[in-house]
């Protein structure tokens, strides 16, 4: 299956509604089924096989960034997001436990640096605690050490990046004040 952007995948769905086709002629032609698919592991692009709506197509980006699935409507458990688009049921969201947030946080900001966290630069791994700082990773219990160990780095030197973090955002200020 060919990946397609978004704006593309609606684009797609739109030529396939106007074309009279129903979900499964539509499949066929594309070579694929009429059901809603498996999304891929995070840091692939969340495309859902054979989007049957622009709704999915538009909210696959979210749902993967936050690790959800997109599941049918005959898949729904409770606690699933139901969407709905002109009174009919298009699709589930399935959202993602809080176990494991910690590691979809490291894995979304491996994704960003372009490789894992402990083959990065000094300086990268600085600009990566940042970003994991901002996201709330070290609001988790145990944060600082679990994202220590996937740097390679101590739990002293996650706090040292921090600090340094932290001083670099007041510097500025404190020059311009004559502090």
């Amino acid at each position: 299956m060919q990946l397609l952007t978004p704006i593309e995948q609606i684009a797609s769905i739109e030529a396939q509604h106007l074309s009279g086709l129903t979900p499964a002629e539509s499949a066929m032609v594309s070579g694929g089924s009429a059901k809603l698919g498996p999304r891929k592991p995070f840091g692939e692009r969340c495309i859902v096989e054979d989007v049957q709506h622009p709704i999915v197509a538009a909210i696959s980006p979210l749902v993967d960034a936050v690790g959800a699935r997109i599941v049918s409507p005959d898949e729904a458990e409770e606690g699933d997001l139901h969407l709905h688009y002109d009174g009919q049921a298009v699709a589930v969201v399935r959202l993602p436990d809080l176990h494991g947030a910690l590691e979809r946080q490291v894995s979304m900001v491996e994704t960003e640096m372009g490789e894992p966290l402990n083959e990065l630069s000094f300086d990268e791994k600085r600009v990566a605690v940042r970003l994991l700082e901002a996201r709330g990773a070290f609001t988790i219990r145990k944060g600082a050490e679990q994202i220590a160990d996937a740097l390679g780095v101590s739990r002293f030197t996650i706090y040292n990046y921090l600090n340094a973090s932290r001083n670099e955002a007041e510097s500025p200020a404190a020059k311009e004040t004559g502090s």
